[in-house]
């Protein structure tokens, strides 16, 4: 995430810039439709100040939420949902999702943070002991509402993908040589990234 056609290889900027325009269009209908929140409820915020500034320039007009960074946010704000855009370049980003705003009252929404990584054992705990921590104690907790991520087999790196939309199955997508895509495994929770790889790999082998 996110999808552009015809391009696998993304830079950071670019990455960026589709997260936050994706980000700008899903606010309003998730709070529309949830009719729990109001615009006093809401912050957006960007991994560091250059890149808040950045969506502040570059905001839509009707865009009317309050802004800020994991570096920089109104301490004395009182959020009920926030939206963290893309986090994870530096770890210490996800230690600090972990602690701001620290209540069971807010939700917190993460979009495009690769945050399974921090479930199916990534960064080992000998190594980064802080983000092992927060892993267990808070992101443990955390449901994948919408996943959609490559696995590349035999050097074709589109060749299957692993998708999900909360509340429905984990599902393993294949490309088959018509060019449809089919549904080759389902799981009703999140299947080990190593597993998952061998299971693909068998099925593109005897496809």
């Amino acid at each position: 995430f996110p999808v552009i056609r015809k391009q696998n290889d993304l830079s950071v900027s670019q990455t960026l810039d589709k997260t936050i325009e994706f980000t700008f269009q899903y606010i309003d209908k998730f709070i529309s439709k949830s009719n729990q929140y109001k615009g006093d409820d809401v912050i957006l915020l960007l991994p560091d100040k250059k890149e808040a500034n950045y969506v502040r320039s570059n905001k839509p007009n009707n865009f009317n939420y309050l802004i800020g960074s994991l570096d920089d946010y109104p301490k004395t704000f009182v959020p009920k949902l926030l939206f963290i855009i893309n986090p994870g370049f530096n770890v210490d980003e996800y230690i600090k999702i972990a602690s701001i705003y620290p209540s069971d009252d807010n939700v917190k929404i993460i979009i495009n943070g690769n945050i399974n990584r921090l479930r199916n054992g990534y960064y080992p705990g000998i190594f980064y002991p802080k983000l092992s921590q927060v892993s267990k104690s808070f992101y443990s907790k955390s449901v994948q509402a919408m996943t959609l991520s490559s696995l590349s087999l035999q050097g074709n790196k589109l060749a299957s993908w692993q998708v999900r939309v909360y509340p429905n199955d984990y599902e393993l997508v294949m490309l088959k040589s018509n060019q449809q895509v089919e549904v080759v495994y389902k799981s009703n929770k999140e299947t080990d990234p190593t597993q998952l790889w061998k299971i693909a790999n068998e099925l593109y082998s005897n496809k």
